[in-house]
């Protein structure tokens, strides 16, 4: 898990000007979810608002999240789910935006 989000935490830093690389898999797997946002205004609540559910998408299919029945066991489900909050949070600190915050938190 350790190493899983020092990649996803490499992959995003590089990514701020045109958007997020989200990176995840096991030891075997490894796979990039891109989120570009050049085209949206995020200063209004809109644009904030259409990056988060872009953030969002992205974050669930890097840290595959998924039902029990989908992943098999709660251990994956709570793991998957822990990836997915972590790296959720990542990427809004990363774009630093109130508007983007107050959607996070609120």
């Amino acid at each position: 898990m350790k190493a899983m989000r020092q990649r996803v935490a490499a992959a995003c830093a590089c990514g701020l000007l045109s958007g997020f690389t989200a990176m995840a898999g096991g030891p075997t797997e490894e796979f990039e979810v891109r989120v570009r946002y050049g085209d949206l205004d995020i200063e209004r609540p809109a644009g904030a608002k259409v990056l988060y559910s872009r953030l969002q998408y992205a974050s669930e299919k890097a840290c595959a999240v998924g039902s029990f029945r989908e992943l098999g066991s709660l251990q994956r489900v709570r793991e998957a789910r822990a990836c997915y909050d972590e790296l959720l949070n990542d990427l809004v600190a990363k774009v630093d935006n109130d508007a983007l915050w107050a959607l996070h938190t609120g």
